[in-house]
């Protein structure tokens, strides 16, 4: 049988150096807005306090919906047990709590929110009431350096002045669809973690991942192959305190006979 024809998909256009000046994105580039700024930055704010973090699940992880690694990490706050208990007391016969999430989710540099993606809001944890939130944010750093956050269970009230009020399972917020890039410092507080936590990746277009099986695939998904290892990107203390919350200890990586890494992010 013969394979199906591979499927072209323009270049992206170049940016000149040092600006975010550049044509209208194409499909599959994963590109800055045009107001960013440099290149290179160093992560001085833990999304999430570390105090506040039970564990930190590193990339590759397979489960779930995750056919291939994932391309993010999970910050898992330490009040997890705390939702635990309250779910078994109210199965117990116990009385339901509003529900409120626990944390502050911060930018780890200063950078420029560019959209905002809404999960279907649903039931709060059991043993809650009230609605669970559930919000995807992208935040560019500078014309490389972009983050992602996932299921964050509330969005912090300046940037809701700039979005209005966001449903579930909407279009969600995009500077692209006529607003302006809402920029934020480092350290400022974006919104809430979800029930569990958040999930938090790193992309970094100066690198370009090698060994996809079928690089179409990820023609819609265009951040993932410029993943990069988050911690890198933390200045010193905050990247020693997120290691101390990752159980993985080895710095190995599974490697292929023509020594690439195994697998490719989701």
């Amino acid at each position: 049988r013969q394979p199906p024809p591979r499927i072209e998909y323009p270049e992206p256009e170049n940016t000149p150096e040092g600006t975010g000046e550049r044509q209208q994105p194409r499909f599959g580039a994963w590109l800055p807005p045009a107001d960013c700024a440099g290149e290179d930055v160093a992560f001085s704010v833990s999304p999430v306090d570390p105090d506040n973090l039970w564990y930190i699940t590193p990339q590759g992880k397979l489960h779930g919906s995750h056919v291939t690694p994932t391309d993010h990490t999970y910050f898992v706050h330490n009040k997890l047990r705390d939702y635990e208990r309250q779910a078994d007391a109210v199965r117990s016969g116990g009385s339901p709590k509003p529900w409120s999430p626990p944390f502050d989710v911060k930018s780890p540099a200063d950078g420029l929110i560019v959209d905002i993606g809404t999960f279907p809001f649903g039931p709060a944890p059991e043993g809650y009431t009230s609605t669970l939130e559930d919000y995807r944010v992208i935040i560019w750093h500078s014309c490389k350096v972009s983050s992602i956050f996932i299921h964050l269970g509330d969005l912090a009230l300046e940037i809701l002045e700039v979005t209005g009020q966001l449903e579930g399972g909407s279009r969600g917020w995009s500077a692209s669809r006529g607003g302006q890039s809402i920029p934020v410092k480092a350290g400022q507080v974006i919104g809430k973690v979800g029930a569990q936590g958040i999930d938090f990746s790193v992309h970094d277009t100066r690198v370009t991942l090698e060994g996809f099986q079928v690089p179409e695939h990820y023609q819609g998904e265009a951040w993932k192959i410029h993943t990069v290892d988050p911690f890198d990107y933390f200045e010193e203390p905050i990247r020693s305190q997120l290691l101390e919350k990752n159980p993985r200890r080895s710095e190995e990586r599974r490697v292929g006979k023509e020594g690439r890494s195994r697998g490719s992010p989701d």
